[in-house]
């Protein structure tokens, strides 16, 4: 399977404050952030292309923002064991990818068992 993939992020939903207040660089990052606008015509010209169009969700809203617009969701290694991501996803009905880069089998395993 071909696709294209994004990711919706807020810098100061990422990071945490402490984080953010002790360097002012990581705000900087906010310019990378992709408007939620940009997805219709990022799916479509995907679609257009043949291939899936998929997004990782970094904040709970996310999941439903991209929902009109994504074929599957793709889960990061790191945000295995957000157990409140898995579930907003899998209440979609749409297929789920789980990254397991960044992952142990224990933690691979826990969020294979969230319950959808």
């Amino acid at each position: 399977m071909w696709c294209g993939q994004v990711q919706l992020f807020r810098i100061r939903e990422l990071f945490a404050a402490e984080a953010l207040q002790s360097d002012p660089k990581f705000l900087k990052r906010e310019a990378w952030e992709l408007p939620v606008s940009f997805l219709a015509d990022l799916s479509a010209k995907t679609h257009e292309a043949g291939m899936e169009f998929s997004c990782t969700p970094f904040y709970l809203e996310a999941v439903e923002e991209m929902f009109p617009h994504v074929d599957f969701y793709k889960i990061a290694s790191y945000e295995l064991l957000w157990e409140d991501l898995l579930i907003e996803c899998a209440r979609t009905k749409k297929p789920v990818v789980l990254s397991t880069g960044m992952a142990d089998l224990p933690e691979v395993e826990r969020a294979c068992a969230v319950p959808a």
